[in-house]
């Protein structure tokens, strides 16, 4: 096997919840290289001769995001079991199948590596707000053949707020992300149990918190603050949530509502890696990353939290 190989996994066997899986091997120098934009392979042509790309690497958002010492592996092993019939509900979680249309079978490899993974969701947010979006995986032939299964290559946790869609925002589609959402992307127990089972079961090397400009949730929580009073029926709940962040920022200097959403994204990150051991364990191996991200409601822009 060239050193270029790559290994995929392979599902074979016909019963036990975790199946057997077996490796092969694809050439990545086989087919159309992949496209610059946005890293995903066109489908071969076997009349046209394999495209030969040479790129730098991305410069490295993760400098603080993985402990010192543990190197990102560049070759992470994508591990994804597969349910029996039934169902298993956490949040928003879809369930996956036998012969889900993998990256490889989409088209080409997604990102494996928590670099390429930020790197590949900036590329698509630069697309997004470009006006040059490419939709991708959104034809009724790859719905068709994603209908038996998933594998995302980011879990996303952001707000519920309608303008907010990371797969519009990231210029993704249909399988690509796994997405949580709750007004002020706050970590409970529900939440956490949904991404921990797509990372435990989908291996995806990024997790991202995704706040954005004039959070709703975070308003009402400074508004509660100053002038009292209680949020009527479950609303309360976000507001007790939030209240501990935003508290110490209320009062002080420049846009309070503003200082207070990147201060949530970052206290998101802390609570995810503090009380999820499934998700330090990987970050530990070099497996995932956490970030935080703030998107700008005005010009669509994401940036690093």
């Amino acid at each position: 096997m060239s050193r270029s190989a790559r290994r995929w996994p392979v599902v074979t066997g016909e019963t036990g919840f975790r199946r057997r899986r077996m490796l092969c091997t694809i050439d990545p120098t086989q087919g159309d290289a992949p496209d610059p934009a946005d890293g995903r392979r066109p489908t071969a042509d076997p009349g046209h001769r394999p495209l030969r790309h040479s790129r730098p690497e991305p410069a490295d958002p993760f400098a603080t995001a993985c402990p010192r010492g543990h190197a990102l592996s560049r070759e992470t092993l994508r591990r994804r079991t597969l349910l029996t019939a039934g169902g298993l509900t956490a949040g928003a979680i879809a369930v996956a199948g036998v012969g889900a249309p993998t990256a490889a079978s989409a088209g080409g490899p997604a990102p494996s590596t928590p670099t390429a993974a930020i790197a590949h969701l900036l590329a698509g947010n630069r697309r997004f707000t470009r006006g040059q979006a490419r939709h991708p995986h959104q034809s009724p032939a790859y719905l068709r053949r994603l209908a038996n299964g998933q594998d995302p290559f980011a879990i996303t946790l952001g707000c519920a707020d309608s303008r907010v869609s990371p797969e519009i925002l990231f210029d993704q589609g249909l399988g690509d992300l796994f997405d949580n959402r709750v007004a002020g992307n706050i970590v409970d127990d529900l939440l956490l149990g949904s991404i921990e089972f797509a990372v435990e079961e989908f291996a995806p090397p990024l997790i991202v918190v995704l706040g954005h400009e004039r959070c709703g949730a975070i308003t009402a929580t400074i508004e509660a603050i100053e002038h009292g009073g209680t949020a009527p029926g479950h609303i309360g709940t976000i507001v007790d949530a939030l209240r501990p962040v935003v508290a110490p920022l209320v009062g002080g200097p420049g846009d309070v509502v503003d200082r207070a959403v990147k201060a949530n994204v970052r206290a998101q990150v802390r609570a995810l890696l503090d009380r999820s051991e499934i998700i330090q364990e990987k970050v530990r191996h070099g497996e995932l990353a956490v970030v935080g991200a703030r998107y700008d409601l005005d010009n669509g822009h994401v940036t690093l939290v």
